[in-house]
């Protein structure tokens, strides 16, 4: 791929919200009264696979449960290749944050929204 492409491509990812397989920021969330952001890194696990750990942010002044996270890895075109859903297991207090983590398929990328409800 030559300069321009590469630079297009790029481009495309960052205006389509897709976070590359490293550390990053998760895409807007689902709910954006309640919470608002997901800040997450990913690493490589012996089985293949990768975990995905990360701070699920509130925004209004009283706190959110239950939370859980969707995870999709995506391929190099941004295409959804798979999907998993994991519980952040903590109560996010009032304009703070909770802990998640997950393991999940290796892809080239990851898109990372909270599903509130």
């Amino acid at each position: 791929m030559n300069k321009k492409g590469f630079a297009v491509a790029a481009a495309l990812l960052v205006g389509a919200g897709l976070t590359p397989a490293l550390p990053g920021v998760g895409s807007q969330a689902a709910r954006a009264e309640d919470l608002n952001k997901v800040d997450f890194e990913t690493s490589a696990t012996w089985e293949g696979q990768t975990r995905i750990t990360g701070y699920v942010r509130g925004n209004r002044g009283q706190a959110a449960q239950p939370v859980r996270v969707i995870i999709r890895g995506l391929d190099a075109k941004g295409h959804v290749i798979s999907q998993v859903s994991s519980a952040v297991d903590d109560t996010i207090p009032a304009d703070s944050r909770a802990y998640f983590e997950a393991q999940v398929p290796s892809s080239p990328a990851y898109r990372v929204n909270v599903d509130g409800s």
